[in-house]
């Protein structure tokens, strides 16, 4: 029988490794941006996956700040990334944020296994759960669907029809909400030529190949935005007792019970 990949904390040894995964792994306007953002491997969550001594795969997170309501969730993926390095550990939040797996070891659940790691990983710092701004996979097959509709798809059986929606479900992740425009990436219109290998139209909205969303070509430059759902992954006992009272499909239940009560007006009635 074939052994697991074993999963383990991510050290300074492997760095070339792992950024060589996340290459080949990720479109190039994924790393080569108009933004560069300095990680901080002292605070960073960061998990490998070895095979026969070879790293097959590198998933990252982080500290972030939130108050713990849904309400106040970072306006995006790349707001998490920004804060990492001032987010307060006494806030006890972490963030999962990015999976990479070489194309010939996914579809075994490896994915997940990696999230797990992880959280493994926020528990041990005593945090209270770990936030993910997942990127859904399958976004691109529907995108004139609106991003609450689509954080809302589910199959016949009550599965989330995004397979890495469904993937964080499935180890105890809840939906708390949704983030449009949550990558966003600038470039002249011939570096997006250069990234598509192919000539682009000057004017207009097209899907991007190896993208979830939209590129926006005007002016000679052209802007690529994509989604994210929040997903919320609890570890504090409370935490997971009160998230357990709500259905999958129950979004808007479920940010309810994390939103504090609005404070009554004084001498207003009840």
């Amino acid at each position: 029988m074939e052994s697991l990949p074993v999963i383990r904390p991510g050290a300074a040894a492997d760095a070339d490794a792992a950024h060589e995964i996340e290459n080949l792994v990720w479109a190039p306007f994924h790393y080569e941006g108009d933004e560069v953002i300095e990680w901080d491997y002292d605070t960073a969550l960061w998990v490998v996956a070895e095979d026969t001594r070879q790293i097959i795969a590198t998933a990252d997170g982080c500290l972030v700040d939130w108050d713990g309501d849904p309400r106040n969730l970072p306006p995006s993926w790349m707001e998490v990334l920004r804060r990492s390095s001032t987010a307060d550990p006494a806030g006890r939040w972490a963030s999962a944020l990015g999976t990479s797996i070489l194309p010939e070891h996914r579809g075994g659940g490896l994915g997940a296994r990696m999230l797990v790691g992880l959280k493994d990983q926020a528990t041990q710092r005593g945090m209270r759960g770990m936030l993910a701004p997942a990127r859904p996979s399958a976004r691109h097959s529907w995108p004139q669907m609106t991003l609450a509709d689509y954080a809302a798809l589910r199959l016949d059986d009550g599965r989330h029809a995004d397979p890495w929606i469904r993937a964080h479900e499935a180890i105890g992740g809840h939906i708390i909400g949704w983030c449009e425009r949550s990558l966003e990436v600038h470039a002249a219109h011939e570096v997006w030529e250069r990234w598509a290998g192919y000539r682009l139209p000057s004017e207009g909205r097209c899907l991007f190949p190896r993208s979830i969303g939209w590129l926006e070509l005007s002016g000679g430059q052209g802007c690529l935005t994509e989604d994210s759902i929040w997903i919320l992954h609890p570890i504090d006992p409370d935490l997971v007792e009160l998230l357990s009272r709500t259905r999958p499909d129950e979004i808007e239940e479920r940010r309810s019970l994390l939103s504090p009560a609005e404070p009554q007006p004084s001498g207003s009635a009840i």
